[in-house]
């Protein structure tokens, strides 16, 4: 396995390749998302409030630990907390804007689940 090495200064380091010797970078974010319920009619705790952000994943996927289109992996971790984690990329840019879709997933989900919410709580889904 390759080993990270020093930058080299001066003009050694704007000729050297990304990929000098042998060694590319990958880049990746992964993040955890807290879910909280405020208003709630009657109590409503995590587990059950990540469960229903997940309704429509399990549906589709049969399980709440599943890899996206993008090569994204989506999926309840332990202490029943929403995770989403980037493929990996080539560039810091590109991971950026895969987490950025990350993002728009979990808000469509917590949209959804707020509503499915609604009909037993009353409350309001914080992510």
């Amino acid at each position: 396995m390759p080993q990270l090495r020093e930058r080299a200064s001066g003009d050694a380091a704007s000729r050297r390749s990304p990929y000098a010797d042998g060694f590319a970078r990958i880049f990746g974010i992964e993040t955890e998302y807290g879910v909280s319920v405020t208003g709630a009619d009657t109590p409503c705790g995590s587990a059950e409030t990540a469960a229903a952000m997940f309704r429509p994943v399990i549906s589709r996927s049969r399980s709440s630990n599943t890899y996206l289109a993008n090569g994204a992996r989506l999926y309840l971790d332990v202490g029943s907390h929403p995770e989403y984690a980037t493929a990996e990329a080539r560039d810091p840019r590109t991971a950026m804007i895969q987490d950025a879709a990350g993002e728009s997933l979990m808000r469509r989900l917590a949209m959804q689940a707020q509503t499915y919410l609604r009909g037993i709580h009353g409350p309001r889904l914080l992510v």
